[in-house]
């Protein structure tokens, strides 16, 4: 298995990019279908969260790892990351 792309974004308690058990948004399906944050990034900027995507140069294998490093506004106090499984169709992994 491997993950492309990676978002990361920091955001208020009282937004989230998905929720267990219930319909993706269209962004978090274009990022599992498409592999495109361009959803994912709109939505992050339209809810005033502070985001790093793509942080790697390529698809993230078995063993390897990435990092990053961003600045967060006041109020952005939860960290979301979310990244497409390939190959997958449809699918991704979500920390929330």
């Amino acid at each position: 298995m491997y993950f492309t792309p990676i978002a990361a974004v920091a955001h208020t308690p009282d937004t989230s990019l998905f929720e267990v058990g219930e319909e993706d948004s269209p962004e978090i399906q274009e990022m599992a279908e498409g592999v495109s944050l361009a959803g994912l990034t709109t939505l992050a900027t339209s809810i005033s969260a502070d985001v790093l995507s793509e942080p790697t140069a390529g698809p993230l294998g078995p063993t390897e790892s990435v990092s990053g490093a961003f600045m967060t506004s006041d109020g952005n106090t939860v960290l979301s990351v979310v990244a497409m499984i390939s190959p997958s169709n449809d699918g991704f992994i979500g920390l929330g």
